[in-house]
């Protein structure tokens, strides 16, 4: 499952948490579509994204991602066939905000760019990581909003993670935050947790630039 989520672009730091971790029973419900999760930096979104993501990918949840395939090997009595579970390749799609709008935007002519549209959204579930950190532009709002209204409008379930409060949203696209409204909320605690790591290490002492040893 971690080899999966890291082929997928998922952060190796992401891929451990689990539903519990958060206080969250599973399995979760997806009939809207998806979640939004927010919350301030550091709080724990992409971790909870990471975990929905394992989640969903259980051979026992109700929707899971795996699939049952049969597989063959040599033993000491002979070949032997077994199902094992895989995830398809085109199953999750983990996007970061910031690169998704250069993705479309690189491609040159109509032809490439529904080409490149057609290969983002050719997955059973996107992640959107971290929604807002892209630049606001005349060109990257409508991509973004394209790619949410497409998921919403195919049946391809989403889970979008953003600092932005809602407000924010709706005053940066207010129609990208109304097709956003439609997934399901969770939001995490304002406490930024690599802040509270940070202040629980250890310090180390130095000396100043150039200030001489003692027993010189």
């Amino acid at each position: 499952m971690a080899e999966a989520l890291r082929k997928w672009g998922v952060f190796r730091e992401y891929e451990s948490w689990s539903l519990s971790d958060f206080g969250i029973d599973a399995p979760l419900d997806w009939s809207d579509g998806g979640f939004l999760l927010t919350g301030i930096q550091g709080c724990g979104k992409s971790c909870l994204a990471g975990a929905i993501l394992r989640d969903r990918m259980h051979p026992d949840h109700p929707r899971t991602l795996a699939r049952q395939d049969e597989s063959g090997f040599e033993t000491a009595n002979g070949y032997e066939r077994a199902l094992v579970w895989t995830w398809p390749e085109n199953a999750v799609a983990w996007y970061y905000a910031l690169e998704l709008p250069r993705r479309i935007m690189d491609s040159w002519g109509r032809e490439r760019e529904a080409s490149a549209m057609r290969d983002v959204l050719r997955h059973k579930v996107i992640v959107i990581d971290d929604l807002g950190s892209e630049k606001s532009t005349e060109h990257t709002i409508p991509i973004m909003r394209e790619i949410v209204e497409r998921c919403v409008n195919d049946g391809i379930d989403l889970i979008v993670t953003t600092n932005m409060s809602w407000g924010d949203l709706a005053k940066r696209d207010a129609r990208l935050a109304s097709r956003l409204s439609r997934l399901s909320p969770i939001e995490l605690p304002e406490v930024d947790m690599r802040v509270q790591t940070y202040k629980r290490k250890k310090k180390i002492q130095a000396k100043p630039c150039g200030q001489p040893n003692a027993r010189d």
